[in-house]
């Protein structure tokens, strides 16, 4: 599975960002996997409104089946749930506790 997970910085040692649509970094990993991609996000900074509907737009274009994120507001979730994309709240400090804790089953899916 590819994970996009929101980020403060450009690998999975760096502090998971809790906003979903303003985050400055996304980092795409598979899981059973160390492999990993950054991507700035581009409408962390330019969009004045709709942040969480362009990220999720373009999370999507990434071919993502997940995104780990500390929140995820309900217009950015009706974009992710239409392209198949499933939500985890997470509140671990770095993206790979994130992650670690995706694959032990312990992150509750964003409704």
């Amino acid at each position: 599975m590819r994970i996009a997970i929101s980020t403060s910085g450009t690998d999975l040692d760096a502090a998971l960002d809790p906003r979903f649509g303003r985050t400055h970094h996304l980092v795409v990993c598979t899981t059973g996997s160390e492999a990993v991609t950054h991507h700035a996000n581009p409408t962390a900074t330019t969009a004045e409104h709709g942040a969480g509907i362009r990220t999720a737009e373009f999370v999507a274009s990434l071919g993502v089946q997940a995104v780990i994120s500390g929140a995820v507001g309900p217009k950015a979730m009706q974009v992710l749930r239409a392209a198949g994309i499933t939500a985890y709240a997470s509140t671990a400090p770095t993206a790979r506790a994130a992650l670690a804790d995706l694959q032990a089953g312990r992150l509750s899916v964003v409704t």
